[in-house]
């Protein structure tokens, strides 16, 4: 029997934690965390890269800065929350 979801997306996390292929994120905080949600979300929202100002700071996507105002924004339109994705 494999690993259990949680320990796959645990070592997901410290692989990407680690990796270092682009150099110009190399210095960034790894947003990849237990701060993302569910690993079993309704609906998922990929990022292109980690804000300087929200997500590198937080460790936590579209939080913290203007793509949070906008995300949250989104999720109204939609009638979700952060909660439930």
């Amino acid at each position: 029997m494999g690993l259990s979801k949680p320990k796959l997306f645990a070592a997901l996390c410290r692989e990407a934690q680690a990796c270092r292929t682009c150099p110009e994120l190399a210095d960034k905080t790894a947003v990849l965390s237990e701060l993302n949600g569910t690993i079993e979300p309704r609906v998922m929202f990929i990022a292109e890269a980690p804000g300087r100002q929200g997500a590198d700071r937080t460790r936590r996507p579209f939080y913290g800065d203007k793509s949070d105002e906008n995300f949250q924004k989104l999720l109204d339109s939609i009638g979700l929350t952060r909660e439930e994705r």
